[in-house]
């Protein structure tokens, strides 16, 4: 996809992989909360590496992975998404549109033939 830039010539839309890297730096350069590891919930078939990410927030919330196989994820709240990753370290961030609710932020490591599965909610502040 491209678009035209003031100038009137063509730009590259930014690829998958540099919007999850400028949003997990953004999360970055603001207070976040530290992402929990990915739960290990089974073997995955064909030696595959697969999480299933569920939204149990009320907002719509971004995840955005960045590593060998990088993500962009919109998921509406209720719902869950699972998608097959390739084996590695990722970075991981997550938010919501609401500037209250902290964002969060991880290094994960994902093994080839696991299933993971990451739930995602907001809890009140501890004081």
């Amino acid at each position: 996809m491209q678009s035209l830039n003031g100038a009137g010539s063509a730009t590259a839309a930014p690829s998958e992989a540099q919007t999850a890297a400028a949003a997990i730096n953004q999360i970055l350069r603001a207070p976040h909360g530290t992402l929990p590891p990915p739960q290990a919930v089974g073997t995955a078939q064909g030696g595959e590496t697969v999480t299933t990410i569920t939204n149990r927030t009320s907002y719509l919330l971004s995840v955005y992975f960045s590593g060998p196989s990088p993500y962009v994820l919109q998921i509406a709240q209720g719902a869950a998404r699972t998608l097959q990753l390739s084996p590695g370290q990722y970075q991981v961030g997550a938010r919501v549109a609401d500037p209250s609710v902290t964002p969060f932020y991880g290094v994960q490591n994902y093994n080839a033939g696991t299933r993971y599965s990451e739930d995602f909610y907001i809890a009140p502040h501890s004081r």
